[in-house]
């Protein structure tokens, strides 16, 4: 029951509803406007080594910048890119400065960090090792020139690895054959006046000959490989050269030198150490330079 006012009387006057449905009028409520959704970030990166999934990895972000990520599920393999999503906060950590337009030091500071400096045995020990450690560290291939992908990048260094142990077997096979084959009596007095020394056999000289054209080889290919990534890591950081030839004349004259030259300059042996065992010749941690 409602009441309708009577303007004229000015009372009120019942009226029914019963008859007349009210008709309620509801106002629309404005669409729901679509929540943008927000995309996360990612970053790219190249596996350093075959890491299993899970495995926490340093990394360096930007210039100055490190953070730590965690590999996907499945694990990664040596080279190959993938991407995880950008840490929310990254810590600043030492980075690698790598001089622009002259070397760090001289050909001549091998000892700068002391004889038993692991960066000076492995230049001495083998030269090629130590060039494939520079090799590694810059991203080149493994005969000495910038990488066209990340393939070669992981390529060189186990290229230059299986060309040095493959050498090292052979060279050690041939000289215990031209030992069991030399027909010098080690008995023999060389210093009696009557001594006649032996007339090597056929198969002695040949083997003997072997023996030598393969380490002249092996030195050969090392100091090609050595001088190109000389000039290329010149090039890369924009060192002048002496003269035309500076790269040849110091990868023949002085092998360990030119090595340990390069694996200096590319680190800083004050932050990170160096190791002997690694492509790099720097611990796992330490951020890459390219």
């Amino acid at each position: 029951m409602d009441f309708m006012q009577n303007s004229s009387a000015g009372s009120y006057a019942p009226v029914s509803l019963q008859d007349e449905p009210l008709q309620e009028r509801f106002l629309a409520a404005p669409p729901e406007q679509p929540v943008a959704a927000q995309a996360t970030p990612m970053i790219q990166i190249i596996a350093p080594a075959d890491l299993p999934e899970g495995y926490e990895l340093p990394i360096q972000v930007g210039t100055g910048g490190s953070a730590t990520i965690t590999i996907p599920p499945g694990g990664v393999e040596r080279g190959q890119t993938f991407a995880v999503p950008m840490p929310a906060t990254t810590n600043v950590a030492p980075a690698i400065h790598i001089p622009v337009g002259h070397w760090r030091d001289t050909t001549w500071d091998f000892f700068q960090y002391g004889p038993c400096h692991p960066h000076c045995w492995t230049s001495w020990l083998c030269t090629f090792l130590a060039t494939g450690q520079v090799i590694r560290r810059v991203g080149f291939n493994w005969t000495g020139v910038t990488a066209v992908d990340a393939r070669e990048k992981a390529q060189a260094f186990p290229i230059i690895l299986a060309i040095v142990a493959l050498y090292m077997v052979l060279h050690f096979t041939l000289l215990l054959i031209v030992v069991a084959l030399d027909p010098e009596d080690p008995d023999a007095d060389s210093s009696d006046p009557n001594y006649v020394p032996p007339e090597p056999t056929m198969a002695f000289l040949v083997v003997l000959e072997i023996y030598k054209w393969w380490h002249f080889a092996y030195w050969i290919l090392s100091t090609v490989i050595l001088a190109r990534t000389r000039r290329s890591l010149r090039q890369k950081y924009g060192i002048p050269a002496a003269c035309g030839q500076e790269d040849v004349v110091c990868a023949v004259c002085c092998h360990c030198c030119v090595a340990a030259q390069m694996l200096r300059h590319t680190t800083d042996y004050n932050v990170y150490p160096s190791y002997l065992c690694t492509d790099t010749g720097l611990p796992k941690h330490a951020p890459s330079i390219v």
